[in-house]
C-alpha cells in the first residue's frame, strides 16, 4: 500500500476526529503519503484532485459514493464542574436558570429537537454565542455554560448530557469519493480502517 491519499475535511472534523485515525493509519501503512485539505468550503473534488472528502449528510449528489462514517444523536452537554457549580437541569424550564452557550446559525434560532414524540424549540440566546461547534465544545468544557453539540464531539471531552431525554435527529458524517471505475487501493482502505475506528470508540451504532 503507497502512494499519495488526499483528503478534505471541516476544521472542526479535522481537528477532533481525524488525527488518532490518521496516526492509527499512518503506522499500519507508512508508505501512504496523507496530504488534510481543511476547509469548511464544498470541495470540488475532481477538478481539485481530491481523493476524500467528509461531509456531514446524507449526500444527494449523485456523482459520489458515500459511505456513513459517524452517526450520533445531537443535545445539550455541559462540563462537571459547571454542573456541580449551578446544580443539574431536571426539566425544561431549568433552563431558564442556567448559563447558555449560544450557536449562532440561523437555522438554530430556536434549536428544533424533540422531547418523546412532542417537538420542542430550545432557546440558546444568552450572553455568550459562536457559530462554530469546536469552539462551542471548548467554551462547554471550560465550564461557561451548557451548550449544543453532537454526542461524538461531546464524548471526546468526558462532557455530561443535560436533560438526556431531549434529542436532535441523527447527526452524520460521510465519506464522499467520484463515482468512477477505478478507485484506488488506498481510499478503500482508509475508508474501512477508519469506520472500523470510529466503531471501536463506540461513535457509530
Amino acid at each position: 500500500m503507497s502512494g499519495l491519499l488526499r483528503l478534505t475535511a471541516a476544521v472542526d472534523i479535522a481537528q477532533t476526529l481525524l488525527p488518532p485515525i490518521i496516526s492509527a493509519f499512518r503506522e499500519t501503512f507508512p508508505m501512504v503519503k496523507i496530504e488534510l485539505i481543511v476547509t469548511d468550503r464544498i470541495v470540488d473534488m475532481i477538478t481539485e484532485g481530491v481523493d476524500l472528502a467528509i461531509r456531514v449528510g446524507p449526500l444527494r449528489d449523485s456523482s459520489l459514493v458515500t459511505r456513513s462514517f459517524v452517526t450520533g444523536p445531537s443535545g445539550l452537554f455541559a462540563s462537571q464542574s459547571y454542573l456541580d457549580r449551578r446544580g443539574v437541569p431536571v426539566q425544561l424550564d431549568d433552563l431558564k436558570h442556567h448559563d447558555l452557550i449560544g450557536f449562532g446559525k440561523p437555522w438554530a434560532h430556536p434549536m428544533s429537537m424533540r422531547m418523546g414524540n412532542r417537538k420542542v424549540g430550545i432557546d440558546l440566546s444568552g450572553d455568550l454565542s459562536c457559530d462554530d461547534l469546536l469552539t462551542v465544545r471548548t467554551f462547554v468544557a471550560l465550564g461557561l455554560g451548557i451548550g449544543f453539540l453532537p454526542a461524538f464531539f461531546a464524548d471526546q471531552q468526558r462532557l455530561v448530557r443535560v436533560l438526556p431525554a431531549l434529542r436532535s435527529p441523527l447527526t452524520g458524517l460521510y465519506f464522499a469519493y467520484p463515482a468512477q471505475k477505478f478507485v484506488a487501493a488506498r481510499v478503500k482502505r482508509f475508508v474501512t480502517f477508519a469506520a472500523a475506528s470510529v466503531k471501536r470508540l463506540g461513535l457509530h451504532p
